[in-house]
């Protein structure tokens, strides 16, 4: 990064690790945006319908896998249940983790995924997954 002061430029240099995270936490919003795009026109509590999958690639050092990806899929008992869910693919694509994240109606995955604090609760529950990806 360079800053100018008065003509005179100033290199920084940024830590990687704030650059891995921050390029992991963008890749993760985006990742869950074009999620919410899609759930938007994709869900429905009236009828049947394919899961709906955006997954995220990672290739910088912030996580400790190879991909995350998130999943709203459709309880099979009822039409209005839906379950949204993230997996972490270990490296070595021997091992996959997946959580619950949210289970409701579509408007309740909706406003999950439009609410600001979800994030900060997804980074958590991806964060716990990280450091239980490396124990085992």
């Amino acid at each position: 990064m360079i800053k100018l002061f008065n003509n005179n430029a100033k290199i920084i240099k940024m830590n990687p690790l704030n650059k891995n995270n921050l390029d992991v936490n963008k890749g993760i919003k985006d990742t869950l945006d074009k999620l919410l795009k899609r759930a938007e026109y994709e869900l429905s509590d009236d009828f049947h319908y394919k899961d709906i999958n955006e997954c995220f690639s990672n290739d910088g050092k912030g996580l400790n896998c190879k991909a995350l990806a998130f999943t709203i899929s459709q309880d099979s008992d009822k039409f209005a249940g839906h379950m949204l869910e993230v997996s972490m693919l270990h490296k070595s694509m021997q091992r996959e983790l997946t959580r619950p994240l949210a289970y409701g109606t579509k408007k309740d995955i909706l406003d999950f995924l439009k609410n600001k604090e979800s994030f900060k609760s997804i980074k958590k529950d991806i964060d716990e997954m990280n450091k239980e990806i490396l124990e085992n």
